[in-house]
């Protein structure tokens, strides 16, 4: 019981931490989701400049990639 008590006390203590690192876990995700969806519309693929907003638009994403993953080992 002395192992709950301990895990119980702890977070409550820090609630605050847990949830601004899901909170940012989530939004992270959610851009991440959109970023990849508009590469795949209907309407990106009509733009003129579709190899540039394509490029921009994958670099983006892997960017975003790199720092969920990041803020995952934290």
């Amino acid at each position: 019981m002395k192992l709950f008590k301990l895990s119980l006390m702890n977070l409550k203590q820090n609630i605050k931490n847990y949830g601004m690192y899901i909170f940012s876990m989530i939004l992270s995700i959610v851009v991440f989701y959109n970023f990849e969806t508009l590469v795949f519309s209907n309407q990106f693929k009509q733009l003129e400049n579709l190899e540039v907003a394509s490029s921009i638009a994958g670099v983006s994403a892997v960017v975003l990639s790199l720092f969920h993953i990041q803020v995952d080992s934290l």
